[in-house]
């Protein structure tokens, strides 16, 4: 295991290649501010890290696009990572920046500025329609969910959105209330949720039944990162 020096050496020397160029930086690649609307239609699943997501076959969502949230990376290689806390950058670091994912959050939870941000708009609530200003709930799954409507994903699909013990913390029965709570809120916003997580806000459905439905969607992770690429707007 690492110490904190090594770990500061080795942030460095990723930074330092970012800057220089061999490893390309997301935002060399792609501008959220083009990403409003640009996958009109298309699923979209968001998968949470609760403890429903073990049990699933993730392997199905092969193919499709995903956006993962926080812990979520440890399960799953989601074409997009999404975080709001800069706890998570430094607690998943290493997965995170070697994970292949497009990496997505928050101003100011990214020390190293290697990732395409969003601006959190604290204390508004909403559906927001533009990928990067999301409204602040401190949540980072309603976050994606708002997000992925941003992008026109249509129906979104939640897995591992369960309100309870997620795989890095354990939930205060305080903190199970108030995320029950905001998903109510996205089922008041958002008509186009299908749930396949353990919670009670929506009917739970199985996820093969969900992805045998929307099989004609499953175009490739390279289809839906040239959808996102800053060059195709050129």
């Amino acid at each position: 295991m690492r110490n904190k020096q090594g770990n500061l050496i080795l942030r460095n020397i990723h930074k330092y290649f970012y800057k220089k160029g061999d490893i390309a930086a997301d935002p060399q690649i792609y501008d959220i501010k083009k990403w409003a609307g640009v996958l009109k239609g298309i699923p979209g699943f968001v998968l949470g890290s609760g403890p429903s997501l073990k049990h699933e076959n993730l392997d199905l969502l092969n193919g499709f696009f995903t956006i993962g949230c926080s812990a979520a990376c440890l399960s799953y290689k989601s074409i997009i990572i999404m975080w709001q806390a800069v706890v998570v950058w430094n607690r998943y670091h290493d997965k995170i920046v070697k994970s292949g994912s497009i990496k997505v959050c928050r101003l100011g939870a990214d020390p190293e500025n290697i990732c395409i941000k969003f601006v959190d708009k604290e204390f508004q609530a909403g559906a927001s329609t533009i990928p990067w200003i999301l409204y602040g709930y401190h949540n980072g799954g309603v976050m994606a969910i708002q997000f992925a409507y941003a992008l026109g994903c249509n129906p979104i699909v939640l897995l591992g959105m369960d309100c309870k013990c997620d795989m890095a913390n354990i939930k205060s029965d305080q903190e199970e209330n108030d995320c029950i709570n905001q998903l109510l809120g996205v089922k008041n916003e958002y008509a186009n949720i299908i749930n396949c997580s353990d919670n009670n806000v929506w009917p739970r459905k199985r996820l093969e039944d969900v992805i045998n439905k929307f099989k004609d969607f499953k175009y490739g992770e390279e289809y839906y990162r040239n959808m996102l690429r800053r060059d195709k707007y050129k």
